[in-house]
């Protein structure tokens, strides 16, 4: 496929993106409004897609091993990687390295990765997305927050860091709706069709508003200074990831669908939760932001090359 035949296929993708920056800027929207959307979406529409997908998934042919540990593998390698290219390049403290580290690995794989997925190569196509999306929040979470703790002096220790963390992710909406999808799959309880078709509805509407919704979130952070840094974020997350995790498919003899799944996935810019990780330990969120603006940006370049490489 040419570059630009892929690019087509994925610019309503960012098209939306950019609806949402254009209402946002120009249009009757406020960042209230915007955010209320946002808050919709995770909270309700996102979740009852996954819940609705997790509880109909065929687990046997998602959850393969070799796909879960290639794609974080190669997480774990670049979060390695922005720590110590923070602190050999840059000679930044320990704090902002893990920081920048986080942002490395971190990659946007339910708001720009699962519908890129879908509409480059159809939405029977995500049932491996699905499966790298529940365990993304847990497993980089515990990454971070654990190498924060170690790196700052006088925390609250790490084993009681990690049991708070581990706490406050299992009580996010959508960490919750996927374990309850996976509950009622693990016990084959079908929804009966009063509750499933609202539960599609709302889910139907889960991907295109929260594009929009975070389209209109990037236009709050403006563009900073620390443009080395943010370049080193951006080249780890949009080619040195996606790189790896393509090595590591093959190396597992994952499927094709499997395969394009992880290494689009892995090819996606930063998601906001880098920023929400900067700040919640008030370290790095310029260069957050600016990975979060310029890897969306650069993404729609890079997402194509990478289409072009699984299809060739």
């Amino acid at each position: 496929m040419l570059f630009l035949d892929i690019f087509l296929v994925i610019l309503p993708v960012f098209l939306v993106i950019g609806a949402g920056a254009a209402a946002a800027s120009f249009g009757p929207f406020t960042q209230d409004f915007i955010e209320g959307l946002m808050a919709f979406a995770q909270s309700i529409a996102i979740p009852c897609l996954l819940f609705t997908t997790m509880a109909r998934i065929d687990l046997s042919q998602s959850f393969d091993t070799g796909l879960i540990v290639s794609f974080y593998l190669a997480a774990g390698v670049c979060f390695l990687l922005g720590i110590f290219s923070s602190r050999a390049l840059f000679n930044h403290q320990p704090d902002r390295s893990v920081a920048l580290g986080f942002s490395s690995m971190y990659t946007n794989a339910l708001l720009l990765g699962l519908p890129i997925t879908a509409v480059a190569f159809g939405r029977d196509a995500t049932s491996s997305n699905f499966a790298i999306i529940a365990f993304q929040a847990p497993v980089c979470y515990l990454i971070g927050v654990s190498a924060m703790e170690a790196a700052n002096s006088g925390g609250r220790g790490l084993l009681r860091t990690a049991a708070t963390t581990v706490f406050r992710i299992l009580r996010q909406p959508h960490i919750f709706s996927l374990l309850a999808g996976l509950g009622l799959n693990l016990i084959s309880v079908n929804l009966p069709d009063y509750l499933a078709r609202p539960l599609d509805m709302l889910g139907d509407a889960a991907l295109p508003v929260a594009l929009f919704a975070l389209g209109g979130i990037l236009i709050r952070y403006p563009l900073r200074g620390s443009w080395r840094e943010t370049g080193m974020v951006v080249i780890i997350a949009l080619v040195i990831n996606p790189a790896l995790t393509l090595i590591f498919a093959r190396w597992f003899g994952l499927t094709q669908a499997a395969l394009n799944s992880a290494v689009l996935t892995a090819a996606m810019a930063p998601g906001m939760n880098t920023y929400m990780f900067a700040n919640i330990y008030r370290t790095a969120r310029d260069v957050t932001a600016n990975a979060l603006l310029v890897g969306t940006a650069i993404s729609a370049i890079t997402t194509p090359l990478w289409i072009i490489i699984l299809t060739t």
